[in-house]
């Protein structure tokens, strides 16, 4: 990703200094361009080289991947079991049905796995199961990646 700087007026100098607060987690170039390194947060800074004392900054969050992928390994009348890719560096997963036009915590888990209960048979269902990574007393939730399960 590049950081976007605009000078205000036009003609004023284009000339920036970038520096990152935590060169763990990402990585930023001469030229703006950031590289996420691992999960977690920093905060780029940018300077004007003409005038140190006109800067902002811009808060980074590196968040774990999305699942790629999420399939029906068995299914019966009142239960699907189901599996996903797994994501580096993800602490857990969280999976979640979709009722009532809104997202239902099913649960959580640390495994790549799970049984989705309780359902009605020869009904489809839409499943979204996420990664996350816990750094610090803070949570980093990946992107939903969307199935559809139907019960027998």
């Amino acid at each position: 990703m590049k950081l976007a700087v605009e000078s205000k007026p036009a003609f004023a100098s284009k000339a920036y200094k970038y520096t990152v607060s935590d060169s763990s987690v990402a990585a930023v170039s001469s030229n703006g361009e950031i590289t996420a390194k691992k999960i977690g947060k920093c905060v780029v800074t940018v300077t004007s080289k003409v005038d140190p004392s006109v800067k902002t900054k811009v808060t980074v969050k590196v968040l774990p991947a999305a699942v790629s992928s999420v399939e029906t390994v068995y299914a019966s009348k009142k239960a699907v079991n189901i599996k996903w890719s797994s994501v580096e560096g993800a602490a857990g997963y969280e999976v979640y049905i979709l009722r009532g036009g809104e997202k239902k915590l099913l649960f959580t888990t640390g495994k790549t796995s799970g049984k989705v209960s309780g359902l009605a048979s020869k009904t489809e269902y839409t499943i979204f199961v996420r990664a996350y990574a816990d750094v610090g007393s803070a949570k980093y939730r990946s992107a939903y990646c969307k199935a559809v399960i139907k019960t027998k």
